[in-house]
């Protein structure tokens, strides 16, 4: 298997799903994944599939997807008449473009992370660096935070890789932080759990809505480590929340995200109250657990409409 614009893309895709699904089954879809929505759509129109169908939409969908509004047209948007229902993880999703039509059917389930155990009340004085988790692509908006940094003495680990690794870190070493960014790579279990948990500040600079939510800051949550964010129309403002468990600036604006930066810095009683906020407010929306439940019981509800012919236009 190989990937398209980040999606998967194999010529096998939809003999694999056409061997798996069966009208007793439900079907769990995520959106965009235009292949393996493609392959759905030929199951519901060339057989006599009844199974009924929840669609989970991510995000929007950008312009790099070829022949966009013929996907839209054709795939997307019979798929999203055919569904039962239709969840997203944030409320501010619920306003994607492409849900504009589906409101009634459309619920918020977030998406949840486990509980950390060995979770310890912080210490604001013992948190030592700032922490970016993720891809490296161009809408997380690194650069602005790199330039956010210049001529300072905050810390910044990255974990995470992608295309623009090179790119940033030549930009680092432009901004003569070479010394305060450490490009880690991708971390995983433990060594992630250790970063988030000792870091000042989880910090995601995205600049529009492809960052629909933001699971590195659920993460962050968890470990009560207060989040900066920036404000583009997407859940990221639902796990952050502005003056309780963080801040958030505007996009693309390096001098917004240093004032946060240091307002949080400066602030020693603000940042302790904010990690508390965030581990309360994961807690009460954010755990694997109230996901889970949620599924079980819109799967639980699906069940009805087992064997039943969902008159729809295809």
């Amino acid at each position: 298997m190989s990937t398209l614009f980040s999606q998967p893309v194999t010529r096998h895709m939809s003999r694999s799903i056409s061997s798996l699904v069966s009208s007793k089954h439900i079907i769990h879809l995520h959106s965009p994944n235009p292949l393996a929505e493609h392959s759905i759509l030929k199951l519901y129109k060339k057989s006599t599939l009844t199974s009924p169908l929840i669609i989970t939409v991510h995000c929007d969908i950008k312009k790099n997807f070829l022949l966009k509004n013929i996907y839209l047209e054709q795939v997307l948007k019979p798929l999203l008449r055919r569904a039962q229902f239709i969840t997203v993880s944030a409320p501010q999703n619920k306003n994607l473009p492409q849900l504009k039509d589906f409101d009634l059917k459309t619920q918020v389930i977030p998406f949840g992370s486990p509980i950390k155990t060995s979770f310890q009340t912080p210490l604001s004085n013992k948190k030592k660096y700032l922490l970016f988790v993720g891809r490296l692509v161009k809408y997380k908006g690194l650069q602005y935070l790199l330039k956010a940094l210049q001529n300072s003495s905050y810390q910044l680990k990255i974990a995470g890789d992608g295309p623009l690794k090179t790119k940033l870190q030549k930009l680092s070493k432009t901004l003569n932080l070479s010394s305060q960014v450490d490009f880690l790579g991708f971390q995983y279990g433990s060594n992630l759990d250790k970063l988030y948990e000792q870091a000042f500040a989880v910090v995601l600079p995205s600049i529009d809505n492809s960052e629909a939510f933001g699971m590195n800051l659920i993460e962050g949550l968890c470990f009560g480590t207060p989040l900066i964010t920036t404000e583009v129309g997407s859940g990221t403002s639902f796990v952050n929340i502005h003056n309780k468990t963080g801040l958030i600036v505007p996009p693309e604006n390096s001098p917004a995200l240093r004032s946060a930066l240091d307002t949080l810095h400066s602030n020693p009683s603000l940042h302790q109250q904010f990690s508390l906020n965030a581990r309360l407010h994961f807690k009460e929306n954010f755990t694997l657990d109230q996901m889970a439940l949620s599924y079980a019981k819109l799967f639980k509800e699906s069940q009805k409409y087992i064997g039943y012919a969902h008159e729809c236009l295809l």
